[in-house]
């Protein structure tokens, strides 16, 4: 099932990314679209983002997040929903924020303009749980093992 839910990842460049943060003494959830890629091992995901965006500050706040990935578009044999839980990587070295601004602008052309700007944030997303929802019954999830984010 791992190599279904990797390939549904790698088809899509649209997510729902979930991050919260305390605000008030409450834990205040916040949802945006957002387009993705996929790094080669397939457990991560590079986003791009404002440094002023609410999500940016949730997610220096409490890195753990949830990415929600469905086939709503090109769902003719069946509605699947993927849902990831990740953590947060913010501050990405030179040389693979770069990398990650490359694919991002090649495979997204409305991100090249964001990802010119100084207040362009690029965020690294690795996956530690995936749970692929066939339908409203059935539903099957994977862990992700350190060993498969650096094989």
């Amino acid at each position: 099932m791992l190599n279904t839910m990797l390939s549904m990842l790698g088809s899509h460049g649209l997510c729902v990314l979930a991050t919260a943060a305390a605000t008030a003494g409450a834990v205040v959830p916040h949802c945006s679209l957002m387009s993705y890629v996929v790094t080669g091992e397939g457990v991560s995901l590079y986003v791009a983002t404002g440094k002023n965006s609410r999500k940016y500050e949730n997610m220096r706040a409490n890195p753990v997040v949830s990415i929600l990935v469905d086939n709503r578009d090109t769902a003719g044999n069946g509605l699947y929903a993927l849902t990831l839980a990740a953590q947060a990587v913010i501050d990405l070295p030179c040389a693979e924020r770069r990398k990650a601004a490359g694919l991002l602008a090649a495979s997204h052309a409305p991100l090249r303009q964001l990802l010119e700007t100084p207040s362009c944030a690029v965020v690294r997303l690795d996956v530690s749980e995936m749970t692929l929802l066939t339908d409203v019954r059935t539903a099957f999830t994977e862990k992700i093992e350190l060993s498969q984010k650096t094989a």
